[in-house]
Order: structure tokens, then sequence, then C-alpha cells
């Protein structure tokens, strides 16, 4: 059901949308059909778009359109975050989409554990050949064991320097907790959105549901050049994290070090594959300074023999 005749929405579904003329009609679809008893609206934000996108949002009819200049996702979500006039506000991406019971199971745990500030639910993949195998809670390992509850997520500021469990598509969020927790930092274009659930995880109750909830589209991109930019976007979330919870950090025993070297020698192994051996070699250096051990040593090694023996791969 979408608001309409002035009545108020309990949800509002952002949507951030740039040169999305191929899919946001789906996407739009997938909201709109939702299994639910309660109002909702739609923000499509329109983020410089030089495609149809806008022209096709119009068509669709049941949703609000916000225009800007291009400023990234960070900074289009924030847009309608501010336009949002439901209680709580969930996220799409504009080639993505939601089973159609995703609202409905998400709100009864906001009813039946009003102190949450964040749902989120598992999530797909999918091609033009349809659905993987496999969802991301169960690839990631993240089970009743993991979250440590069958509703909250015990402790979900240390695990997410584990892994980043929450996917942006699934989220539903009290708007309160959004306005609370300062938004997405729209200097960020990448892991923008691991950088916001840090803030709300050291604040407030997060809760799951292991429904299937968003169905994210795989899209054609060059992995190893995007692998590159996320891998330096994560460093510089946690490295923030560092620099302002450094303290609390600490106190809670969260082995980022560790996590860091990890995430050090896995950029060292991509950067190893595709023959860049001196900036693989740096990466294992900062790897073996983050927390000394055996494993980014014998990387580094490896390629100091490698570049010795004239090897490039």
């Amino acid at each position: 059901m979408i608001a309409g005749n002035g009545s108020e929405p309990l949800v509002s579904a952002v949507v951030p949308a740039y040169n999305a003329g191929d899919h946001i009609e789906e996407t739009l679809q997938s909201i709109a059909g939702q299994r639910i008893d309660f109002d909702t609206e739609i923000i499509v934000v329109d983020d410089g778009s030089t495609d149809d996108t806008r022209e096709r949002v119009s068509a669709f009819g049941g949703a609000r359109l916000i225009q800007q200049e291009n400023a990234g996702p960070s900074a289009a979500r924030n847009r309608g975050i501010q336009a949002a006039r439901g209680p709580f506000v969930a996220f799409l991406d504009a080639d993505d989409l939601w089973t159609p019971d995703k609202l409905a199971t998400q709100m009864a745990l906001f009813r039946a554990h009003p102190d949450l500030g964040l749902v989120f639910g598992d999530c797909r993949r999918f091609d033009s050949k349809g659905p993987l195998p496999v969802t991301f809670f169960a690839e990631a390992g993240l089970d009743r064991e993991f979250w440590g509850d069958q509703v909250l997520v015990r402790d979900p500021y240390a695990k997410l320097f584990h892994i980043n469990y929450v996917p942006t598509g699934s989220a539903v969020v009290r708007r309160r907790v959004l306005q609370a927790s300062g938004g997405f930092d729209e200097s960020m274009r990448q892991v923008e959105d691991l950088d916001l659930w840090f803030r709300i995880a050291l604040r407030f109750p997060v809760g799951y549901t292991s429904h299937l909830c968003q169905l994210k589209r795989i899209r054609d991109q060059s992995l190893s050049s995007d692998d590159r930019i996320m891998d330096l976007a994560y460093e510089a979330v946690i490295g923030k994290q560092r620099r302002l919870f450094g303290e609390q950090i600490r106190r809670m025993g969260i082995p980022v070090g560790r996590r860091l070297a990890y995430k050090y020698c896995l950029m060292g192994d991509r950067c190893e594959r595709s023959g860049h051996l001196d900036e693989a070699r740096s990466w294992y250096w900062k790897g073996l300074r983050t927390r000394p051990s055996l494993r980014p040593a014998y990387y580094l090694l490896r390629t100091v023999w490698k570049r010795s023996h004239g090897r490039s791969e």
C-alpha cells in the first residue's frame, strides 16, 4: 500500500538513482508490491542522471522524485532522509529488488522490540540467468552462533570489524536514529554504508531476520579496479573508527590490528596475482607493521624473491 490522500506513511523507502533507466521500474514495483497493512512512501533521488531515469520514475507514478546534481549515493540518500515523512526509513539501490514480505517481516520485529534502532535481513545476488544458489548469510557463515541471539545482534559494533553484515538494501532504520547518527558521510562514495552502521551500532540495538529481504543485481564492472577502490575505502573507514573511538575499541578488546593486517594481506594477494609486485610488497609490509606475524612476512619475502628473479606473476 502506497501512502496517498494525505495519510502519513509508516516507512519511507529511499532510492538513490543514477542512470538507472534500465531497471528503475522493476525496483519501484518491488517496493509498491509489498504485502503490508500500513502506508509507505517511495522517494527517488535522481543523482544527476543523463538517461531517462527521471521520465521513467514520473511515468511509474506513486513515487516522489527529487533531483540533484551528481553528488554520489551518500548525498542522495541523505537528501531522501531529509524528505522522508515516515518514522522509519528503508533503502534500496535503483537496480536491486525487495522480496514481497520484506517490510512486513521487519516491521513486525520493530513492533515486538521497540528498542531496536536498525533491522536488516538476508540478501541474495542475481543476474540475467537468475539467482545465485547461496545467500549472503549462508556464504559468510552468518548464523545464530555468529549473531548470538535469535533477534538481536550481540556486540554489533565489534562484529562489524569482522564483516559488514548489513546489506544496505535490506536495512530499515528509525529516522530519529539516522538523524542522531549523522546520516551518510557525503565525502565517501564507497563503503559509506559501513561507516554509518558503525555509528549506529555503537549507540543503538541492532536486530536481524534470516528472512530473505533483498535481491542484489550483479553489475557488470571491472572487478579488479573496483576491489582496489573498495579496499582503500575500507581502510579509511576503519582508520576513522580508530581515530574517533580508539579508547572505546581498546576497552572492548576488539582486535582491530589483527583484522587490518589480514585485510592488508588480502590486498597484497590481489596485487600480486595481477602482477603488481611493488604494490603487493607495500601492502604486505603494511600488514607486517600493523601486526607482526609469519603470514605477511612470508609473502613479503616472496615478492622480493619474485622481483629479484625477474618474475611478475
